[in-house]
């Protein structure tokens, strides 16, 4: 997902379970074109095939979260990965994630023994975003983090200590990434 989903389109609008891949876990697992899947909910069928219609089929039976998540996983755990993750994008995405993607992305790609614009195609096509958009997410999603643990903190300060320029630069990606301001999301005064 670029950004967050539009209201009465998240899991919680729906009678499913929801499953977190690594960033590049989908792609190996399912054998999928990740830039493809961006910002989509596809139905089990359609990335499955007769195996994904078979498990939906039985998915209207059960009734409560625990019974979805024990068959998900069952399901999940089952398969045997397409193909193995490709390693160059799972060091880029360790890389991004380690420096919460406060990530100088030039010299990170330069830095590779392939051209940036290679690496750029690698990444997306295994994640579905580009390492410019991930690196935003891993940011705000540690603001997110950061902000929820110092809820007696102005936003503006945790905004600075997790390198955003300015409040107005986290406000544009908060915007732009959630649908909502940061205050809003917070509740908290800036």
């Amino acid at each position: 997902m670029s950004r967050a989903p539009a209201p009465g389109r998240g899991p919680g609008s729906w009678a499913g379970a929801t499953f977190r891949f690594l960033p590049d876990g989908a792609s190996a697992l399912f054998g999928l074109r990740m830039d493809a899947m961006t910002d989509r909910q596809a139905p089990l069928a359609e990335i499955c095939g007769r195996t994904g219609r078979q498990f939906e089929e039985r998915a209207l039976h059960w009734r409560t979260m625990e019974e979805r998540i024990d068959a998900g996983t069952e399901f999940l755990l089952a398969r045997k990965p397409r193909s193995a993750p490709d390693p160059l994008v799972r060091d880029l995405v360790q890389r991004i994630e380690e420096c919460r993607g406060q990530v100088a992305l030039a010299a990170l790609k330069r830095s590779f023994a392939i051209s940036a614009r290679q690496v750029e195609r690698r990444f997306t096509l295994a994640v579905g975003l580009t390492p410019k958009l991930f690196a935003r997410i891993m940011r705000l999603s540690w603001f997110a983090e950061h902000a929820e643990r110092c809820a007696d903190r102005k936003l503006a300060d945790i905004a600075r200590e997790v390198g955003y320029f300015d409040q107005a630069h986290l406000n544009h990606d908060f915007k732009a990434l959630t649908g909502v301001s940061p205050k809003q999301y917070f509740g908290m005064q800036g």
